[in-house]
């Protein structure tokens, strides 16, 4: 009996043992299946993601195209009255009947406009959907003067000093923002000498321990109606004024790039300019900037890197074209230990971000960017308004135009 039970138990062991190793392969079949397909459903869905960002892109880049060659759409834009009649509708884009998009603009201001570019892209029963915006200005202001040292001269253009223990002061000129003018920082000190301090919106103080004071004959005005546009910067344009056309110095984006490392100086004499830079990016420690005359850049940068020395002074040869840096996208200058001495003119058609720690930052000039924020901390700047070194770059006659510039970018998936 003992033999007949052990050959039973044998084999009923064996039945669940087969049992086990079978279900244990099917579970491992219907996870390798699920893995493959969750696999194949992520990489699909990247693949449409990837499609509708760049069919989106394209949008927005046909409406700037239209803003800057059909007369009527130049006209609405400059004039501000940019409407749904002026709607982009496109499908089978690039020859793919899954592709479309559909691209709107309206005018916020004179000048200025918000594009919403839709794209789909259709697989089977699933859509994938992409939403991109884009704020777009042109600076029309020409002018033979500029009193002003410091200005936010986009539609909503602000002023934020956010950053802590900081010390600013201006002397002479005005200050001046579209938007709003807001101290956040703690223990932050703005003081305004015979000048002015205006905004559209309000002027406020909101950190701690901190402080704007205009001692007569300065003063504060806000909410004011007075508007300061961009003046017209001419970078590219095929008049032989252009700043790409003045240029003595041309490189790339790369080339520029590469002239920094670290305990590297730099000299640059005259009109340099750098071309098409998108997102461009300067690293390395203990550089020094020593620009003699003008650098101009076509796009957005970024100067980073600890002990970064920045000297902008005008040419000896060529004091016509004045001294500083003109960027057509935004300009940040982001590390610890900044020094910068400048005598000239710091425009920026973006926004101009400056942060990082223990800055010590000495202006002679005057500044013009579409928003700024500082918001480096344990920070020095001293900003002397000077009108005789701010107008040689900004002289009407050598600035017949200017370019379409995007200021502000989002994205939203579905």
């Amino acid at each position: 009996m003992r033999e007949i039970y052990k050959k039973i138990d044998s084999k009923g062991f064996a039945l669940i043992a087969s049992m086990v190793v079978m279900t244990a392969l099917i579970l491992l079949g219907v996870y390798a299946l699920n893995f493959t397909i969750g696999e194949h459903g992520i990489s699909q869905s990247q693949s449409q993601a990837t499609k509708t960002y760049y069919f989106a892109e394209a949008g927005i880049n046909e409406m700037i195209h239209k803003v800057k060659s059909d007369y009527n759409t130049t006209q609405a834009f400059l004039n501000g009255s940019l409407n749904s009649s002026f709607t982009i509708n496109r499908s089978d884009v690039l020859a793919d009947p899954k592709a479309s998009y559909l691209v709107t603009i309206i005018s916020t201001g004179p000048a200025t406009a918000q594009i919403i570019a839709t794209s789909t892209y259709q697989i089977g029963n699933t859509v994938a959907r992409r939403v991109i915006k884009a704020d777009i200005n042109k600076a029309t202001n020409s002018t033979e003067t500029w009193p002003s040292g410091l200005v936010a001269g986009g539609l909503d253009g602000y002023i934020k000093f956010t950053g802590n223990n900081g010390n600013y002061t201006e002397t002479g000129g005005k200050i001046h923002a579209n938007g709003f003018i807001q101290v956040t920082g703690n223990n932050t000190t703005v003081k305004i000498n015979n000048g002015s301090l205006s905004a559209k919106q309000s002027i406020t103080v909101a950190g701690n321990n901190s402080s704007i004071a205009t001692p007569p004959p300065s003063y504060q005005s806000t909410p004011t109606s007075t508007t300061i546009n961009l003046p017209q910067i001419d970078f590219n344009s095929a008049a032989t004024t252009s700043w790409y056309n003045r240029a003595n110095t041309k490189m790339t984006c790369t080339e520029f790039r590469n002239l920094f490392g670290n305990n590297q100086t730099i000299n640059l004499t005259g009109v340099t300019y750098v071309s098409n830079c998108t997102g461009l990016t300067i690293s390395g420690n203990n550089n020094t900037l020593n620009i003699k005359g003008i650098l101009v850049i076509y796009g957005g940068i970024t100067f980073g890197g600890n002990n970064l020395i920045f000297k902008i002074s005008p040419e000896t040869d060529h004091p016509e074209n004045g001294a500083g840096i003109l960027v057509s996208g935004n300009l940040t200058i982001n590390g610890n230990n900044l020094s910068a001495n400048v005598n000239g003119l710091i425009y920026t058609a973006g926004n101009l971000n400056i942060g990082g720690n223990n800055p010590i930052l000495a202006f002679k000039g005057g500044i013009v960017c579409n928003s700024a924020d500082f918001g480096h901390n344990n920070s020095t700047l001293n900003l002397i308004y000077d009108e005789s070194v701010i107008l040689p770059p900004l002289a009407p006659a050598l600035n017949t135009d200017s370019p379409i510039i995007r200021i502000n970018h989002w994205e939203e998936q579905y």
